[in-house]
């Protein structure tokens, strides 16, 4: 049999003492093994359980769905499990209520280059981009 030492706060040494007192196990290396035989099944069972999704997931094929019309399906799942706000809306693709004004150099410019405006700064110092309404991203 192999032998550890191991290092470890005294919160935590307080802990393993109490479970050996408490008589749930008689020494330290009682209560070690046991909590890596706990880890391995705990890690067994959550493997067995993904490969078990994979093979579901395998086995049911593609969707009819388009992958806009799955994302509000899941928005809407999500909604009814009150896992999603109507103020979360927006970060899964949901279009905005009410236009942005978004700068000119986000928005995209289909391969050309990037540029300032035509007019000179003024005397106060450099102007800001105009901004321009957005109503739908690409």
């Amino acid at each position: 049999m192999t032998r550890l030492t191991i290092s470890m706060p005294d919160q935590l040494s307080a802990y393993v003492e109490a479970q050996i007192a408490q008589g749930r196990y008689g020494n330290v290396s009682e209560y070690f093994r046991d909590l890596v035989r706990h880890d391995q099944e705990r890690r067994a069972s959550a493997a067995a359980e993904l490969r078990a999704l994979l093979r579901e997931a395998e086995s049911s094929g593609s969707s009819p769905l388009e992958m806009k019309d799955i994302i509000v399906q899941a928005r809407l799942e999500a909604r009814q499990q009150g896992l999603l706000g109507d103020d979360c809306a927006s970060h899964l693709g949901a279009r905005p209520a009410r236009p942005l004004s978004v700068p000119r150099r986000l928005l995209p410019l289909r391969g050309r280059p990037l540029h300032r405006s035509a007019r000179p700064p003024s005397k106060h110092g450099p102007r800001s981009p105009p901004l321009h309404r957005v109503t739908d991203f690409p």
